[in-house]
């Protein structure tokens, strides 16, 4: 179930946005500073809302982390590895 969820949470929508952010990344530099101020601003915020996206799923996987590693500690592990953990 946890690689369920860690793949619901972070595959399915991380290979868009990673490569929306570079292509952003790659038009944000390649604008010319003197020109372009309006656009280089929109992109600039677009990047930034994709960061935020990036850190909330990461702070979702951290949590699910913390899931699996107080399970483990109460017994419920049963001495698997955090690895074979997040294959169940």
């Amino acid at each position: 179930m946890n690689s369920i969820i860690f793949n619901c949470i972070f595959l399915s929508t991380s290979n868009t946005n990673k490569s929306q952010y570079r292509r952003l990344t790659a038009q944000y530099e390649g604008l010319d500073p003197g020109r372009g101020k309006r656009k280089r601003k929109v992109i600039a915020d677009k990047l930034r809302e994709i960061l935020e996206e990036f850190e909330a799923k990461a702070d979702q996987i951290y949590a699910l982390y913390d899931v699996v590693e107080g399970a483990r500690s109460k017994g419920m592990g049963g001495g698997q590895s955090r690895q074979s953990w997040l294959e169940v």
